[in-house]
């Protein structure tokens, strides 16, 4: 147990040293490349995907939840039946917002993506939330049979 908090501790730590790093970076390397204008469309297209990450209302952490307590009372079947009922809502949910936002991302006549390489810019950063919020299922599994650790280094 002491091995797994102190593992789990690292693994956290690591992530934030790594995020802590890139945010550092980033600033400076984007404005050196770019000017202030291009950076803040760049900074407001960012920002359009972030609000995907609700998309997916609670059901992973949910899901996560569950399959721990089932695997607790080692109850493997019970947790699989949740893993595989939380895999096919996300499928649909990402894959639904993913055809409805790919079309209206590229053929919608919206004046603040002027170009297509906002456009695009922007479908690939939503792609990128949506297989992230598909992939938090997988962080779930790792947690739910004790390998926190790992499931924080893959995320």
């Amino acid at each position: 147990m002491k091995r797994r908090i102190i593992v789990g501790m690292g693994a956290n730590s690591f992530g934030t040293a790594v995020t802590i790093f890139v945010q550092l970076v980033s600033l400076p390397l984007f404005l050196y490349y770019w000017d202030t204008s291009t950076y803040g469309v760049w900074i407001m297209l960012s920002a359009l995907p972030s609000s995907l990450g609700m998309a997916d209302m609670g059901m992973v952490i949910a899901a996560g939840n569950k399959m721990t307590m089932a695997i607790g009372r080692g109850d493997v079947p019970e947790a699989n039946r949740i893993f595989q009922s939380a895999q096919w809502f996300m499928m649909v949910v990402c894959g639904s917002l993913a055809l409805l936002l790919l079309p209206l991302i590229f053929l919608a006549p919206l004046p603040w993506l002027q170009t297509m390489d906002q456009r695009v810019a922007l479908s690939a950063m939503s792609i990128g939330v949506l297989v992230a919020l598909f992939g938090g299922l997988t962080e779930a599994v790792f947690k739910s049979t004790g390998r926190y650790a790992a499931a924080t280094m893959l995320s």
